[in-house]
């Protein structure tokens, strides 16, 4: 289930959910003795020029499959790819037009003309291991 911060940013940067290398996916028809059993996989790469085919990974292996199938909301749920600042950057910008907030090169976000630092993004995370700190504010920022 996705938060409401996490819309808010799929919304603006809806390439989130593009069936690339990296898109999450959630395998609905899967069997597990015989009863649904989702589980979770990844676009690997590509297997075919015509972009029609997509080749899935999960614990059990590789395997191909038609992009058509994988649009199937019975078949697949698309998580997308993890949000990263790169998204949130996106998103204030479009919101903000770069002259509210700044984030400097170690992640700390200040409003312009201020020193105070509001919260520190970690560079080496994406948004779901951020603190929650950054997540409440860009939260309260962004929805």
């Amino acid at each position: 289930m996705r938060t409401k911060l996490e819309k808010a940013i799929i919304k603006a940067v809806p390439s989130i959910l593009d069936l690339k290398f990296g898109c999450r996916l959630l395998d609905l028809k899967h069997q597990f003795f015989g009863n649904p059993d989702p589980i979770n996989c990844v676009i690997c790469d590509d297997w075919s020029s015509d972009e029609e085919d997509r080749c899935i990974e999960h614990y059990r292996g590789r395997y191909k499959e038609t992009v058509k199938n994988i649009k199937d909301e019975t078949k697949y749920k698309i998580i997308g790819r993890d949000i990263t600042l790169a998204d949130i950057l996106i998103v204030l910008g479009k919101k903000y037009y770069g002259n509210k907030y700044n984030i400097d090169l170690h992640g700390a976000i200040v409003k312009n003309g201020s020193d105070r630092v509001i919260a520190v993004w970690d560079l080496t995370k994406t948004l779901k291991d951020q603190l929650k700190e950054i997540k409440d504010f860009l939260s309260d920022l962004l929805t």
